[in-house]
């Protein structure tokens, strides 16, 4: 859940396992709790083990990665690449995320944050 605006946001947790492929939906809201469009938006999904890490261990763009799913509606899909989670041991890690997004009306917005745990790989 993320808003456009000055409304505070709860981080969200997003959980996935090492190699593999899964797809998170996140939905925007504008302040006041309405459904925050995405027509003409650029949006970037960064991860990395801290915030302040540069350069960022994981990040997807619109097209590369980001789907918008309800332009409208304010929902886009974040889909994982096996290749992103290679070069992590096989042991549970934690990184922090951001969803950015900007537009004409909002220059930059964080849409989303959170952690991103992933988890060992059993063979």
């Amino acid at each position: 859940m993320a808003s456009a605006g000055n409304a505070p946001l709860k981080p969200v947790g997003l959980r996935m396992t090492r190699l593999a492929t899964p797809s998170f939906l996140i939905k925007t809201y504008t302040a006041k709790g309405a459904r925050q469009p995405l027509t003409n938006w650029t949006l970037t999904f960064e991860a990395s083990p801290s915030l302040d890490d540069n350069p960022v261990d994981i990040t997807y763009t619109i097209g590369s990665g980001i789907t918008v799913t309800d332009e409208l509606n304010g929902e886009f899909t974040v889909e994982f690449a096996t290749a992103d989670t290679t070069g992590y041991p096989n042991v549970t890690t934690v990184l922090r995320y951001e969803v950015t997004g900007s537009s004409s009306e909002f220059p930059s917005v964080i849409l989303s944050k959170g952690t991103l745990t992933i988890e060992p790989t059993f063979v």
